[in-house]
């Protein structure tokens, strides 16, 4: 709540800006549709911050309660759920990372401050396994990332993910539910940047 005005971060239809001047009767006076499921909602001056399942972060002006629009969004590595501002900087947890964003009003601009220096693949964990580990990568800049899974004779069992990845960081589950207990070696691909690690499924 802020003011005169109640805004309902609502998982069907995004931002909801509601008139509470009278408690018994409230009125919704403006919308945003986010396109996506929409969890958390801070409001700090003219300005909503929401977040949303699949596309990160979305910053709405909300000056004109009745028309707001979105101003600019940003992606973060998981699925954006809770969030705080604080002057221009702007936390949000993912489910997988803690992304810190800063957002400046006079130009409109998004910026993640907390993108990692380097490319880099990190140690599976848990490691030994048993059925399900979870393998976390960075990346300093945004490329097409490839990850796969091999056997110890060096065959390709299985691809995690084929795609374009943002700047940030990321992580994949693999699921070696059907595989025996054994040696495993997992492979990231990101832009010139590859590195080769080993795990152990052990059942």
């Amino acid at each position: 709540m802020s003011g005169e005005y109640a805004y309902v971060a609502d998982n069907e239809s995004g931002l909801q800006i509601i008139d509470i001047t009278i408690p018994d009767a409230p009125e919704i006076v403006g919308s945003f549709d986010t396109q996506d499921r929409t969890y958390g909602i801070f409001v700090s001056d003219n300005y909503a911050y929401v977040s949303d399942a699949d596309s990160g972060l979305h910053v709405i002006d909300i000056s004109d309660r009745r028309n707001p629009s979105l101003v600019v969004s940003g992606d973060t590595p998981g699925r954006a759920s809770r969030l705080f501002v604080r002057s221009e900087y702007i936390y949000v947890a993912d489910g997988i990372y803690f992304t810190i964003l800063r957002f400046d009003p006079q130009t409109d601009v998004l910026l993640n401050i907390d993108l990692p220096r380097r490319f880099s693949l990190l140690q599976n964990y848990p490691n030994p396994f048993n059925a399900s580990t979870r393998i976390q990568y960075s990346l300093p800049e945004a490329t097409h990332v490839i990850v796969d899974i091999y056997d110890i004779l060096g065959r390709k069992l299985e691809t995690l993910i084929d795609q374009a990845q943002p700047a940030g960081y990321h992580q994949v589950v693999w699921y070696a539910d059907d595989k025996s207990s054994g040696l495993y070696f997992y492979r990231i691909q990101a832009g010139d940047f590859a590195e080769t690690r080993k795990m152990v499924l052990l059942k």
